[in-house]
């Protein structure tokens, strides 16, 4: 699992690119769990960059279920028409 939490500045391309791939390929019980982990790290970090961050991590976290969501929702829908 991907640990931004372990770093003391703020995140470079590289581990960008390695926090995205683990958003594609992360359950559902990961997605939560590191929102939760992320949360928790947001109220004690200081680093203004590392903070930035970390709300951003939370919020492609948040689109990821949302977006997840929706395919399901628009899955489950066709197939009742069909």
């Amino acid at each position: 699992m991907f640990v931004p939490w372990q770093r003391e500045d703020a995140m470079n391309k590289d581990e960008w690119k390695a926090f995205l791939r683990w958003l594609d390929s992360a359950s559902e019980n990961q997605l939560a769990e590191m929102k939760s982990n992320l949360g928790r790290t947001c109220e004690v970090v200081t680093d203004s960059g590392l903070k930035s961050d970390i709300r951003r991590m939370r919020r492609l976290v948040d689109e990821e279920v949302f977006a997840r969501q929706n395919i399901a929702s628009l899955t489950k829908n066709r197939s009742r028409k069909g």
